[in-house]
This record gives structure tokens, sequence and C-alpha cells, in this order.
């Protein structure tokens, strides 16, 4: 060892300069930088770290805080801050199937849990009223919003009509979810019942019969308190269904046949959550 350890000290001798606690490893015998405790500098090599496969990585015993090795499975640099943090390689930025991705045209696609959501929304007043409509109602002084009565029977349902179009932005073919925004008009209490029926179609594809379905909510107690309810079946895609600027055609109605609450709602918006794995699409009409 003692000769192991002599050895190195000649070699690294016209390699490394001492200067108080600094210390350079080049070869032109410059000082280390005051700023720094170890200073590599050179023109035709690099600093080379440990290289370990991922479950090497993972069998570090108790790795420090700011501890850097280069990860022969995912070809990245981690660093360790309480767990491993990839610093990025040359297009993905996270670890294992979780992670963010620039494709070589610069398009940024998120994969695993790294997608997120954002909301394909239709503003209650700019949808349109025809056959048993609700009302214009005052919300709060000057401002207006759609009222449903409680009409009792489906043969006078109140209802809107609306069209939507899923945008470039969407996960093809994952699950949408529909949610409606509301108010009690009163300080009531009972269940508020909301019906969905939609047909969903991709561009070229053919509109099949339409589908119902059903969002139940208690009203608050409390007169024009924001309240917002997903439906019970969310929406998932079939092949005729599954592409960007494929197209809802919906009828939002107050099934007050079944729900309880005896005043009137006032119906904000509609909304869909719809998961994104991209910024846009790469090209006009294709994801």
């Amino acid at each position: 060892m003692k000769f192991n350890l002599l050895t190195i000290a000649i070699l690294l001798a016209g390699l490394t300069h001492l200067s108080g606690q600094g210390v350079s490893i080049n070869e032109d015998g410059s000082s280390p930088d005051a700023s720094a405790l170890l200073d590599v500098s050179g023109t035709d090599k690099g600093v080379l770290i440990p290289r370990l496969t991922t479950a090497q990585m993972g069998a570090i015993a108790t790795p420090a805080t700011g501890l850097l090795v280069y990860n022969t499975d995912s070809a990245s640099v981690f660093y360790y801050d309480g767990g491993w943090n990839r610093v990025a390689n040359t297009y993905k930025i996270g670890f294992g199937s979780d992670y963010a991705h620039f494709e070589e045209d610069g398009t940024l696609f998120f994969e695993g849990e790294a997608t997120v959501f954002n909301d394909l929304m239709i503003p209650g007043l700019s949808t349109v009223r025809n056959l048993n409509p609700p009302s214009l109602s005052t919300f709060l002084n000057g401002t207006l919003v759609y009222s449903f009565a409680d009409e009792g029977s489906n043969s006078n349902e109140e209802q809107v009509y609306f069209t939507v179009q899923v945008a470039h932005m969407w996960k093809e073919g994952s699950t949408l979810y529909p949610h409606v925004h509301f108010a009690p008009a009163t300080s009531g209490t009972g269940t508020i019942r909301w019906g969905l029926e939609y047909t969903w179609a991709n561009v070229n594809a053919t509109f099949p019969a339409t589908t119902t379905i059903y969002a139940e909510a208690s009203a608050s107690g409390t007169a024009h308190q924001h309240q917002v309810i997903g439906f019970s079946t969310d929406l998932t895609p079939d092949a005729n269904q599954d592409e960007i600027s494929s197209m809802l055609v919906c009828r939002l109605f107050r099934d007050s046949s079944v729900d309880t609450y005896t005043g009137d709602v006032l119906f904000l918006q509609f909304d869909i959550h719809m998961e994104m794995n991209s910024e846009g699409s790469r090209e006009p009409w294709i994801k």
C-alpha cells in the first residue's frame, strides 16, 4: 500500500498544485481558483465519475447529499438529494418510466406519471338553448347565468346543447373526465342530478348512437356556493374516438325527475379533464 501511494504521488507530482486548502489538477502548474477546493482544468481531457448500473447505484449504502454517478443503464448523470435525481441526458428529464423528453425535432412529450391534465371548457353562457331551455337569471347583482328549474319529469327537463373538440395536446386514447360546475340558488338541501347525453367520433368516423351518463351531488345548503361534480362514468374512447380533433356533440340536462333539490340550479360551466402528453401536435392534422 505504501508503494502504491508513493507511486501515485510521483505520477501526480507534475499535475497537481496545492494552495492553502485548495487542490488543482492540470498540466500547466496553475494554482487552484480561490473559490474551489478542487480545480480540475485541461484542454484535451475531462473528469470521469464512477459509472454504475441502476442496481449498483441503488446499492450504495447511505449516499451523501450531492453524490454524483453516471448511470450506464439510462446513459445519464444522477445526483443524490434524499433520493436519486437525473441531471439530464441528451433528451430526457426524469427517471424510470416517468419523464419528459424532447424529440429530435424539438417536440416536448411527457411519459408515464409525467403527463399533466388540463380542461376542455364550455362556459355555461356559450351553450345553446332550444327545447325546454333554462332561464337566464340573475346570479349576483348584475351578473347572469342559466338557471335550471326543478321541472319534476323527463318530458320537460331543462337542457342546453354544445360541441367539444378534443385538443391536439391530448394523450390520444386516454380517458376523458367530464364534470359540471354549478351553484344552488337557495339554501335548501337535496340531491341534484345532471345528465349528459353525447356522441363522439374521430374525423372521418361515423358518429354512433348517443350515450347518457349522470352526475349526482348534494346541494350544499348554502345559496350561490360554487360546487363541482364528476359524472359516474368517464369517457374511455374506442378506436373511432381516440384521435386529436375528435368531436363530442352533447346535451346537458337537469334530471329533475330523480333529483330531490326543489330550488333552481345555476349552471356555471361544463368541463372535461383531459390528460396531456405534449404541448400540441407535431403536424397540423395528426399527433
